[in-house]
């Protein structure tokens, strides 16, 4: 295969399904994503699918069936060992308009610390976590031309260069420490390319 296939699924470990499987069911259907499927994995690694009742400790959301391609999918895996951690899953939607659009639908979700970036205009994303802590993001991405003539204009330097404090986090994003990523006040500069 010749340059990146894009992603196939995501399993995402969680530290109880009960606290974030009706979240989940709420969400992922506005994203595309609502076809569930529930499995068992055990402690040897092995993956089994169950019936409607039947214990279970993973449930999947799937896009629509009908597509030539397999199914992109996201799944949750049930481990109580699991810590929240600083690992961001970020979703693409359409428009500036559509990520501001999306605050109250996460609100009636029952996503928790929402957060819109510090300066919408160049990064329009908004942060949020589910009920367990997992880090998740809607975003609505600029073209890399359109983030370098961004990050220059805001950042009062020109593109390519990296201010105090910033670090490369991989395919022209950028995040000005710890304090330009979600939560942070000022990251200005965060999308110099």
């Amino acid at each position: 295969m010749s340059g990146f296939g894009g992603f196939d699924h995501c399993d995402v470990r969680v530290s109880s399904l009960a606290l974030v499987e009706a979240f989940y069911e709420r969400l992922l259907p506005q994203l595309g994503l609502p076809r569930k499927t529930y499995s068992r994995v055990g402690a040897d690694g092995e993956w089994t699918d169950v019936r409607p009742g039947d214990p279970y400790n993973v449930v999947e959301f799937f896009e629509a069936l009908g597509a030539a391609e397999p199914a992109h999918f996201i799944g949750f895996i049930e481990d109580a060992e699991m810590k929240p951690t600083a690992t961001r899953i970020a979703f693409r939607v359409e428009s500036k308009d559509a990520v501001r659009a999306w605050e109250a639908r996460l609100r009636a979700c029952g996503a928790v610390a929402i957060e819109f970036s510090a300066d919408f205009d160049a990064d329009p994303a908004l942060f949020f976590e589910d009920p367990a802590g997992t880090k998740l993001e809607l975003c609505a991405r600029h073209s890399r031309r359109g983030r370098r003539r961004a990050a220059a204009a805001l950042a009062g330097h020109s593109a390519g260069k990296f201010s105090a404090g910033e670090a490369r986090l991989g395919d022209g994003d950028f995040c000005a420490g710890r304090g330009g990523c979600p939560g942070a006040r000022a990251n200005a500069g965060r999308l110099a390319d």
